[in-house]
């Protein structure tokens, strides 16, 4: 059950609805919540929903509600990020969503920037950039953009943009502002059976049908990679799988993948997904756990539309995956990574090698010119000292 505290007194509706979980943040709920305080964008409501937390968060949230008059605080018991997003969208007002995640911080400007793009171009997905912030060291490490220069000058759809999905957005869910007409229109939700990955589900259903998608060519969003809370720290068992059957089910139920456009998206999503999910197994179980899933479910689709597998992205990697994986188990394809992972620990030693003797290379040239300045100093001294001579003369 879901209970709130509206204290909305917005005399129209805002602009844009700021949706942001709650789960055991505490530690970083006022940092968070003044970076958004600080937008240069001042329509926007903040829903923050707190989703059973047991460290204080609500109890702290309940406190800077009574400051706040564009800030509503939704609480439920514990039923996972996936829900709380859920009951976030149910509540929210705006002509635009934003999710943002508690440990996060962002741009003084994301909102301004990101909107003025989103009514430019009519668009229903805006997309921007994001670094990763690892806060207690202050870094902030710059995380891949779209490098198709086109398309940040006009609007597109999947099928009119010729380059991978993946080469347009990461599958993070709080990158992206919706329009929120547009996920209500489509009945784009989050899959509240998914532990992790639900992003994934959620941006695909949502690039798939949209037919006005932006880019913005700027770092607006600060991912906290040192954040407790991180998913990444911690077991995914197989959703990555589940989610990847739910975007398939949303696609098959729309007729989308009956287009070779669209179906070229999946199948380089499936290798992508995988791949990755395979790379960062926290387990031997994990591990087999996705492999034997990946072939059980998905190898014949693929192998079906093989002629539809990127071969040129990310240096065909996917070409590569699926050749790794293609009718071998799970060990052979251990086996075929650490051969990999062998090639390219020789690569970095050659160039490590290199790199050492280019620096000693350089070591001695500026040595050579230290001592040569050395020299020139001792010359010009001696010159001057002659000179000096010759006038006392």
């Amino acid at each position: 059950m879901v209970t709130g505290h509206n204290t909305q007194s917005f005399y129209s509706a805002p602009a844009v609805s700021i949706v942001m979980p709650v789960y055991n943040n505490r530690q970083y709920l006022n940092e968070c919540i003044q970076s958004i305080e600080q937008q240069s964008f001042e329509s926007f409501e903040l829903i923050c929903v707190d989703d059973g937390s047991t460290d204080g968060s609500l109890e702290l949230l309940k406190q800077l509600i009574k400051y706040r008059e564009n800030m509503r605080l939704l609480s439920q018991e514990h039923a996972g990020v996936s829900a709380a997003r859920n009951a976030g969208i149910r509540d929210a007002v705006g002509t635009y969503l934003l999710f943002i995640d508690a440990d996060d911080v962002i741009n003084s400007r994301l909102l301004d920037i990101v909107v003025q793009r989103a009514d430019s171009y009519t668009a229903e997905m805006t997309i921007f950039g994001f670094d990763e912030l690892y806060g207690e060291m202050g870094i902030y490490v710059p995380r891949e953009m779209c490098k198709e220069r086109e398309l940040y000058k006009r609007v597109f759809d999947l099928g009119n943009a010729e380059c991978l999905a993946m080469a347009l957005t990461t599958p993070n869910v709080w990158r992206i502002l919706y329009r929120r007409s547009f996920l209500v229109d489509n009945n784009i939700h989050f899959h509240e059976d998914l532990e992790a990955a639900e992003d994934l589900a959620f941006i695909y259903e949502s690039l798939f049908m949209a037919r006005s998608i932006a880019l913005v060519g700027q770092r607006l969003y600060h991912y906290r990679r040192d954040g407790k809370g991180s998913i990444t720290h911690g077991e995914r068992g197989d959703t990555c799988l589940r989610s990847l059957a739910h975007v398939r089910a949303f696609a098959d139920g729309r007729g989308i993948l009956n287009k070779p456009c669209y179906r070229r998206q999946l199948v380089n999503l499936v290798l992508d997904t995988i791949w990755y999910s395979l790379n960062t197994a926290h387990s031997r179980e994990e591990f087999d756990l996705i492999y034997d899933g990946y072939q059980c479910i998905w190898h014949n689709y693929i192998c079906d539309n093989e002629g539809l597998i990127d071969e040129h992205y990310l240096e065909g990697r996917y070409r590569r995956f699926f050749d790794a994986t293609n009718e071998v188990d799970a060990e052979g394809y251990l086996f075929s990574l650490l051969t990999e992972k062998r090639d390219v620990i020789e690569r970095f030693r050659a160039k490590d090698a290199s790199l050492v003797q280019e620096r000693e290379k350089l070591m001695r040239a500026n040595q050579e010119l230290q001592d040569r300045l050395v020299d020139d100093k001792k010359t010009v001294s001696s010159y001057f000292c002659k000179f000096l001579s010759a006038i006392r003369r």
